[in-house]
């Protein structure tokens, strides 16, 4: 769509060039006539008596105005290069957006200075100053009127990518790279990319906060267990021991707890796709099935070393599971 939307916008600023190179290439006495003819139709509207006047009234009505229309014709037909300009240079995402604007804003100016000077062999038309800083008016004026609308609305602000370079999804960066990266984006911004990223932190806040909320609630459940385990009706049961069996189901879930603290993390701190949270319920979601495996594993009237190698291949392949998802953030 960025493509098409490119291209077509060159199209149109080309098509828009050839008009104007064609516009001035009228000799003066035929520009003369298009301009009146203009200002004819434009002062029948205005003058409701305009009609009723006499052929030399009328001339003086023209005359009268005759300036004011062709400079004004100056300022219209290079504040629309303007706006064609910026349009066909803002998708060009990959360079910074004061680049994109500096150049979009050089072209017409460099257009506008050698139309005056083709002017300068057109026969009655010469090369003037004061119609190059019309131009230029017309030029500037209407790309900081496009460069304002971009900036008071949002969709526009996103979609103009106010970055000074795009990074490639499948870019593979270290953690102190990606540590560094916001820092250094953060310097090189505007204030309005800097607005921007601030509204994004404080959203992946708020996720952290949930997801870490979740993990708390998880984590508490498994402590619950562990002291239930060893803390079961104290009073009445003094002297009682957890067996072999459940003091080791305890340590692998609570490592199990660790690891998967960690990997929650890790996907928090270095994921900033939209699927960290996808990947921290699955993870999550996995150390569940663990719990249940080792509780059922516990409950089946096989010797301990059977017992143990089965919840030692349960916890190899839980781990195995969350180097899976850990793999999928890169």
């Amino acid at each position: 769509m960025r493509s098409f939307f490119r291209s077509f916008s060159i199209i149109l600023l080309v098509l828009w060039m050839g008009f104007i190179f064609y516009m001035s290439a009228q000799p003066a006495e035929v520009s003369s006539e298009i301009s009146g003819s203009v200002i004819e139709i434009i002062a029948e509207k205005v003058y409701p008596n305009f009609a009723e006047l006499s052929s030399v009234e009328k001339t003086e009505v023209v005359a009268s105005f005759q300036f004011v229309a062709r400079k004004s014709a100056h300022i219209i037909a290079f504040a629309v290069l303007g706006v064609l300009s910026f349009l066909s240079f803002v998708s060009y995402r990959r360079l910074r957006f004061s680049v994109r604007m500096l150049l979009s804003a050089l072209l017409c100016l460099l257009y506008a200075a050698s139309d005056e000077y083709h002017q300068r062999f057109v026969s009655g038309r010469s090369c003037e100053l004061r119609d190059f800083l019309l131009d230029a008016a017309g030029i500037i004026g209407a790309i900081l009127i496009c460069l304002l609308l971009v900036k008071i609305i949002p969709p526009l602000r996103r979609k103009t990518a106010f970055l000074k370079k795009t990074v490639p999804p499948n870019a593979e960066l270290s953690e102190h790279e990606q540590l560094l990266k916001p820092v250094g984006e953060a310097v090189d911004t505007t204030r309005d990319e800097v607005a921007l990223l601030e509204c994004a932190i404080l959203e992946k806040e708020k996720t952290i906060e949930h997801l870490t909320s979740s993990l708390a609630e998880k984590t508490e459940e498994i402590i619950k267990l562990n002291a239930q385990n060893k803390e079961f009706d104290m009073n009445s049961h003094k002297g009682i021991e957890l067996s072999s069996e459940m003091q080791y189901a305890a340590a692998v879930i609570g490592k199990s707890v660790i690891e998967v603290t960690k990997v929650c993390n890790k996907i928090l701190t270095n994921d900033k796709s939209e699927n960290s949270k996808e990947l921290v319920n699955l993870a999550l979601g996995r150390n569940e099935v663990l719990k249940a495996n080792i509780l059922k594993i516990l409950d089946e009237p096989i010797e301990f070393s059977k017992k143990q190698k089965l919840i030692e291949k349960e916890k190899c392949e839980a781990v195995d599971y969350f180097n899976s998802i850990i793999a999928q953030m890169c």
